[in-house]
């Protein structure tokens, strides 16, 4: 998937969301949307590890227009070292 197909979003403020990636089919837009409180409050190895699981999101978007943790989710896993559930 082509890094420029991302947009990167950081919230400072959002307590009770957690991080998304967003999908505009309208514009083929997909936007990673990360909070600084999941990195205050879990560290690096942690937030890391959300950055990878929110691409292989972005990845399906990217690829199939829809996003789940069904099949093409689970391939990625373990080759990009995150879970299925955060």
């Amino acid at each position: 998937m082509p890094v420029d197909a991302l947009e990167w979003d950081v919230s400072h403020r959002a307590k009770r969301q957690t991080d998304v990636t967003k999908y505009d089919p309208a514009t083929d837009e997909i936007t990673i949307s990360l909070t600084w409180d999941t990195y205050d409050s879990h560290g690096w190895e942690q937030f890391s590890s959300t950055v990878r699981h929110e691409l292989i999101h972005a990845w399906q978007y990217h690829e199939v227009n829809e996003a789940d943790h069904g099949q093409t989710f689970t391939r990625w896993t373990d080759a990009l070292d995150t879970t299925q559930l955060l």
